[in-house]
């Protein structure tokens, strides 16, 4: 996940409020030394977010790509690589196929990339992300960042519980030695 995982989620606070341009983007504490972890631990990283402020016409897809590009280039100067961003632009209401918890776009990064999703970690910070990641069989961490799982959209039973995303990266790191 992106927002509330790597991020600020703007909309914890403000309902409705979005990340709309790179100069929103905030980082949540620890977040970059999270992604430096994973990477010199040799974990691919994917991002797989919702991003209904596209169809809301808030967010332009070049917006949304500049601050892909803002998160790539940061970890690229730790060393690593976000290899792709899978993201829904539609709307909840839309009913479309890839919206989490739907598990289209996490299979189609499977697919492209060849990736073992039962040997896979999925964290987020709502329930429809630890949702999807339950439902294809990955490792969930629900981080108490962002929502923390205070939407309660869905039933989830996270394997495991950290307080952000820096303390969900120790765990994989002691979870792969």
């Amino acid at each position: 996940d992106r927002d509330g995982t790597i991020c600020e989620d703007l909309s914890v606070e403000e309902k409705e409020r979005k990340i709309l341009s790179k100069n929103d983007f905030k980082w949540l504490p620890m977040a970059k030394n999270a992604l430096e972890l994973l990477v010199s631990i040799k974990i691919p990283l994917f991002i797989i977010t919702n991003q209904s402020a596209i169809n809301r016409g808030l967010l332009s897809v070049e917006s949304f790509e500049e601050i892909n590009e803002l998160i790539y280039s940061e970890i690229e100067k730790l060393g690593g690589k976000i290899i792709k961003t899978f993201y829904c632009p539609h709307l909840e209401y839309e009913n479309c196929v890839c919206r989490k918890p739907s598990t289209f776009l996490i299979k189609r990064a499977e697919k492209e990339f060849e990736i073992n999703l039962k040997e896979s970690y999925v964290i987020g910070d709502q329930t429809s992300d630890i949702k999807m990641g339950e439902d294809v069989g990955s490792k969930t961490i629900l981080v108490l960042t962002g929502f923390g799982g205070s939407d309660e959209k869905y039933r989830i039973d996270p394997k495991i519980k950290s307080k952000d995303l820096y303390e969900a990266s120790l765990v994989i790191k002691n979870l792969e030695k």
